[in-house]
């Protein structure tokens, strides 16, 4: 979260795209890892594919308005990259929570891991990240 925010806070302008990706994608890798799981480009791509859809509905906007803002020296660029900050730690936070629970699940039987990659299981990965996005 904290990495999150940091890159987030960066004053360039939609630079902090490109500095969360794999941020987050090593969080989810490490947290497969702790679970003891192998960490494989399937697994991984399986979970970040069904969360980019809620995340670009929820984040796109204050995203794009908190780096508009970043263009303005000065106050705007402390604005914009608090909202900036914020908004990515927080959906970092979401993804980490959703992505433990989702471990869990696998650990307890509830969903299988092969499951992840079809249709059904995306639909439940997109879940209870919107879920823990609220």
């Amino acid at each position: 979260m904290s990495a999150s925010f940091t890159e987030g806070f960066s004053p360039i302008p939609f630079a902090d795209a490109a500095l969360l990706v794999p941020t987050q994608v090593s969080m989810i890798a490490a947290i497969t890892i702790i679970y003891g799981f192998e960490a494989n480009k399937r697994f991984l791509t399986a979970f970040m594919s069904a969360t980019i859809g809620p995340l670009l509905a929820t984040g796109l906007g204050r995203t794009l308005s908190a780096n508009l803002l970043k263009l303005i020296p000065g106050a705007g660029s402390l604005g914009g990259g608090l909202i900036s900050a914020t908004t990515a730690s927080l959906i970092t936070t979401a993804m980490g929570e959703a992505y433990i629970r989702l471990m869990e699940m696998i650990i307890k039987g509830e969903i299988r891991k092969e499951d992840l990659e079809t249709r059904a299981g995306k639909k439940q990965i997109t879940q209870l990240f919107k879920k823990n996005l609220k």
